[in-house]
């Protein structure tokens, strides 16, 4: 909060110290917390994360690590769009092909806000499996990603990485929290 002369002001957000409203009426009951629109997005996406699991036994490329995991990374989202034919209200004759997305909440949030994602490794293609298995059991949106061994793996389709999440950082962690960061 910055006070003016005459017992105008201005609120400034707390944690990036961008003005909020000016004037504002210092004499009125000052907030307790104040945060701008993004900084509000930001805190209530801040248990929510996506983790991104890498097989390290394969010996990636780094590149190539790199694009697998971002494949997994957005095919959670791809994962739940659909195509649907949709008659809207005012042309009741037409119908109209468009994407029909059921994204959980905590996606909802996520995409909104710090977008927290954390690379770890397993060692074999099993644990992977067990990693991808446990989050599907769980309910939470999870995608699992099969290199087609265009350029690396001898031409041979390999699994490769999966995400976790978005999701509550406690019901990931109850999969992931044990596994080492890359």
């Amino acid at each position: 909060m910055i006070k003016f002369n005459g017992g105008q002001g201005a609120l400034i957000c707390d944690n990036c110290r961008v003005i909020i409203h000016e004037p504002y009426d210092m004499t009125r009951t000052q907030p307790e917390k104040v945060l701008c629109e993004q900084c509000q997005k930001d805190e209530t996406s801040k248990n929510i994360k996506q983790v991104i699991v890498v097989r390290k036994d394969l010996k990636m490329r780094k590149g190539k690590m790199v694009s697998q995991g971002a494949h997994a990374a957005m095919k959670v989202f791809f994962d739940r769009m659909e195509r649907q034919w949709v008659t809207h209200p005012q042309d009741s004759q037409d119908e109209c092909l468009e994407w029909v997305v059921n994204f959980t909440e905590e996606m909802v949030k996520w995409k909104e806000g710090t977008f927290t994602k954390i690379c770890v490794g397993v060692d074999s293609e099993q644990e992977l499996l067990d990693v991808y298995k446990k989050a599907k059991e769980m309910d939470i949106p999870c995608s699992l990603i099969e290199d087609r061994g265009f350029t690396e793996f001898k031409g041979e389709r390999t699994l490769t990485c999966c995400a976790i999440g978005p999701d509550l950082n406690e019901k990931i962690d109850t999969i992931t929290g044990k596994l080492q960061l890359l």
